[in-house]
């Protein structure tokens, strides 16, 4: 089992969250299965999450999907991208 943690910014962390919350069935699918969604307290435009992976391969091929960029775009995504694999 793996574990995926990211960070990244968001303009409008209310609205990220819904996109986020609504994509759930998708990273289930993928074998992603998020175990904490945080927020930086000195800055409430980074949002912090952590997935527990069945399957680097999936979750991979599931964030390089055709219409992540576009996903992302519209959820108010900014970078940097902090994107770290971890295992036990």
């Amino acid at each position: 089992m793996s574990y995926l943690l990211v960070r990244h910014g968001v303009r409008d962390y209310a609205h990220w969250r819904s996109l986020f919350d609504a994509d759930a069935p998708g990273r289930r699918a993928a074998g992603m299965h998020v175990l904490h969604v945080l927020r930086d307290p000195a800055d409430p435009h980074v949002a912090v999450f952590l997935f527990e992976v069945e399957d680097r391969a999936r979750a991979e091929a599931f964030m390089r999907r055709p219409d992540g960029e576009r996903i992302a775009e519209h959820a108010g995504v900014q970078p940097p991208f902090d994107v770290h694999w971890l295992e036990k």
